[in-house]
């Protein structure tokens, strides 16, 4: 089945904001200022109070669409401002992350090295607030489906895109069970039941800064860990996976990762138990 994605494809990039007044405007340059022409930039505010809709008003004239107004969280911002895409690759940029020079035009060309393409993802860098590069963040070369639900891995939203058709065959993101953590797992994981050929691009897409006002800080670490299993949960009752699968999946993809990683620790057990206590919550 054809992506749809024509050979001068259109980004619909999602912005959600939420007081990021700090942040914000060094987001949307690192978007107007990539060495590709054809983007719809979306940005959806839900209210802030800290000046933000102040610094996204003086790019106005540049955007697809804007709004401020209050919403019920990341993932009802990001269905609002989906729902308004009209393009052929689709992604969010988190308010305080930024794309790395040209990442967009090597997405581009990664998405027509194939018609069945529908989802190119590459390296995040870590920086700390100011930007600065700590370190590279990479992932394994493998199917998102292998890495999602068998790895339990999560791509990173600030250097992965998808084709608008495969974003179509999923549907929406899930705003009652995941409204602010969380929902990029579920997400992904979700999406890749819906991606036929994909493309893994060895080069700085996506700067991750890092500051105290994360939603993902280590004081949510817990309620992260039950959103995951519920994730999880849901998508082996829907998709029928198999207790077989799941192990068969666990030993072989986990240790196809830890090899690209150089990593030769022995596979965790607990991550295994994880695996299968998400399997025994779909047959209970």
């Amino acid at each position: 089945m054809s992506n749809g994605v024509r050979d001068d494809p259109v980004f619909s990039i999602v912005v959600p904001v939420y007081n990021m007044a700090s942040f914000v405007g060094d987001c949307l340059r690192s978007i107007l200022k990539q060495d590709y022409p054809h983007i719809q930039l979306i940005v959806i505010d839900g209210g802030s109070k800290d000046g933000s809709k102040e610094v996204i008003r003086q790019f106005a004239n540049k955007l697809f669409y804007w709004c401020s107004e209050r919403d019920d969280g990341q993932t009802d911002a990001l269905n609002k401002g989906f729902s308004r895409a009209t393009g052929d690759i689709y992604c969010w940029l988190n308010a305080d992350e930024e794309y790395s020079p040209d990442a967009l035009r090597a997405v581009a060309d990664a998405f027509r090295k194939g018609p069945n393409v529908d989802l190119v993802y590459g390296n995040r860098v870590d920086c700390d607030q100011n930007g600065s590069p700590i370190q590279t963040v990479r992932r394994p070369r493998m199917h998102p489906k292998n890495f999602t639900l068998h790895c339990g891995g999560v791509l990173p939203t600030d250097a992965t895109f998808w084709s608008a058709r495969a974003h179509k065959a999923t549907g929406e993101l899930d705003h009652q069970r995941f409204p602010h953590l969380a929902m990029d797992y579920d997400w992904f994981m979700r999406l890749s039941f819906h991606v036929d050929d994909w493309v893994y691009l060895d080069r700085a897409i996506g700067l991750f800064k890092h500051h105290a006002n994360r939603q993902t800080r280590p004081e949510y670490r817990d309620e992260v860990q039950a959103l995951w299993s519920l994730a999880r949960a849901r998508c082996i009752q829907e998709k029928n996976v198999s207790a077989m699968e799941l192990v068969l999946g666990w030993f072989c993809w986990g240790a196809w990762a830890r090899i690209q990683s150089k990593n030769l620790r022995l596979p965790r057990i607990s991550t295994l138990l994880r695996i299968l206590g998400s399997e025994r919550r779909r047959t209970s």
